[in-house]
């Protein structure tokens, strides 16, 4: 049941990482000003942060799962950093608009973490249940 469940929230992100990748695409084409132009590196990023979450979160024992949960959310936050502090060295002049692009896409992964994790536990709880 774990392995239909890792795979159906891997599915679930590629799905949410490609509509956001379209949105912010359209963002560039259509040269929205106040996004950054390097949006789309920004949702790679995110993408393989959350990836990483998911990968952590299903292999883990049963007893353990809050502390990984908890230690798979400090990673992220820690590569959400590095990638912050990255963006911000190289292109100072655009800092306000990678953090309004950055915290847009931070906020969405977070969103859709927590969305995920919810109902692919409750669907396992129900399951088991059974």
């Amino acid at each position: 049941m774990k392995k239909e469940a890792e795979r159906a929230s891997m599915l679930r992100l590629v799905y949410f990482s490609v509509v956001l990748g379209l949105l912010f695409f359209l963002i560039k084409i259509f040269d929205i000003p106040y996004f950054h132009d390097q949006s789309l590196i920004l949702v790679a990023i995110m993408f393989s942060l959350n990836y990483m979450n998911i990968r952590i979160l299903f292999r883990l024992p049963e007893e353990d799962f809050i502390g990984g949960f908890f230690s798979s959310m400090v990673l992220r936050v820690f590569g959400a950093l590095a990638a912050v502090t990255y963006f911000i060295y190289i292109d100072k002049e655009n800092a306000k608009s990678f953090m309004l692009s950055f915290g847009i896409l931070y906020l969405s992964f977070l969103w859709f973490e927590i969305y995920s994790l919810l109902t692919t536990f409750r669907r396992i709880s129900k399951n088991s249940n059974k």
